[in-house]
């Protein structure tokens, strides 16, 4: 609106009041100083959608109010829609909005482990419209991980999967449903004496029901044609689907298993096995034509296999039952190169597994015992470092496998 001035006066000339006392004219108002004021209020009482009325005094006051209201509720829609819901959040949905402040306290930090408490999520329903432009969950993370692409995927993070039914070994072994949970990203990326690439390391929540034996006898040495423990073992063979039995070992002492092509790695679904990597790491040796040795002797690069178990430092982020053996003044070389898998070093409950879906189990490690040539060592039902007996029963087995 702009300013009436008094009829005749310039443009910003003010209005004075007529004194006849002293000869002053009073300024002539124009009918435009009337009628503008009243037609901007009008025009701002309809704008905000009131009626005008002759008798409310207080129209103007809230239309202003009326206007300050809404202009405040678009602000805060479009302020709004720069942050994704607790569902788009959770579902991964929205990847160009930003957390607020409460869900990165309750959600991200605690997906970083900030309060270790952090149960994951379902992958395959998290990513499930990204999953769909694959043939399957598994070449879905399979190519994330080789594009070194970790977005949205945490440690905790876990993708179901069912086995089927079948022997294993000499076992009649049912069909499991499990979940592979993340227990590591890039853990190892860049070690080795081939350079590792992308990764993400997976254990089972579940264990497998069957009990397994470490070994057949209460030997934990390699044998003449393989000085590897883990690789001599019955239960590298049982998971693998390999046989290396053999009376090689010192005194023609049975070790390893015969289970050629009916491993537990035959039983996983064919769309995880065609992505699963050998795990490489530096395995320790023991084994001597002229007698039992209770620890290792030298140690070197080797293949675990494609399903594999962690070893104590991997688990506990320390040695316990596989420390130094002081008859041979040689350090395991699990202290050499391993780490403790993050998902472990959250909390002691992570380590206890339960079998099959139900109740707690006592799980085997890689680990061979030290101080003795007859054990191995195993995750206690209550998740505390223990060793027994090769021929121990009452353990079982996790699946653990690597993607890269």
């Amino acid at each position: 609106m702009k300013y009436t001035p008094p009829l005749g006066e310039s443009a910003n000339a003010s209005y004075v009041n007529a004194d006849p006392a002293n000869g002053q004219e009073g300024s002539v108002i124009p009918a435009g100083a009337l009628e503008n004021p009243q037609r901007e209020i009008i025009n701002a009482i309809t704008d905000a959608g009131l009626t005008p009325s002759a008798t409310d005094n207080t129209q103007l006051k809230k239309a202003i109010t009326a206007k300050m209201n809404n202009a405040i509720s678009q602000a805060q829609a479009a302020v709004n829609g720069f942050f994704a819901t607790d569902a788009q959040l959770q579902a991964g949905t929205e990847a160009n909005k930003c957390p607020s402040v409460e869900q990165l306290d309750n959600k991200m930090f605690a997906t970083l482990d900030a309060d270790r408490r952090y149960a994951g999520v379902n992958l395959a329903t998290k990513f499930a419209t990204e999953i769909a432009s694959y043939a399957n969950v598994w070449a879905w993370i399979q190519a994330r991980i080789q594009a070194g692409n970790f977005k949205g995927i945490h440690v905790g993070d876990y993708i179901p999967f069912t086995t089927t039914a079948g022997t294993v070994g000499s076992d009649t072994v049912a069909a499991h449903n499990l979940n592979a949970r993340i227990v590591g990203i890039d853990t190892y990326y860049r070690a080795a004496d081939t350079s590792i690439g992308h990764h993400i390391d997976f254990i089972t929540k579940e264990c497998i029901s069957n009990e397994v034996l470490w070994n057949p006898q209460n030997n934990n040495n390699g044998t003449a044609s393989e000085a590897h423990p883990w690789l001599a073992s019955a239960v590298y063979a049982w998971l693998n689907g390999v046989n290396n039995y053999t009376t090689s070992a010192y005194n023609n002492v049975a070790h390893g298993l015969n289970a050629a092509n009916k491993g537990l790695l035959q039983r996983l679904p064919t769309a995880l096995q065609n992505v699963i990597i050998n795990k490489r790491n530096w395995l320790d040796s023991r084994y001597s034509a002229s007698g039992l040795l209770t620890g290792g002797t030298t140690a070197d690069w080797s293949d675990m296999g494609k399903l594999w178990l962690p070893n104590e430092i991997e688990v506990y982020g320390h040695q316990v039952r596989s420390n130094l053996c002081l008859t041979t003044n040689y350090w395991n070389p699990e202290a050499g190169l391993s780490v403790q898998y993050p998902w472990f070093a959250a909390s002691v409950e992570h380590r206890i597994l339960s079998n099959a879906g139900s109740g707690r189990a006592g799980w085997w490690l890689s680990s061979p015992a030290s101080g003795t040539s007859a054990g191995a060592c195993f995750v206690n039902t209550i998740g505390t470092a223990s060793s027994d007996n090769c021929t121990h029963t009452g353990i079982r087995v996790p699946v653990c496998f690597r993607i890269g």
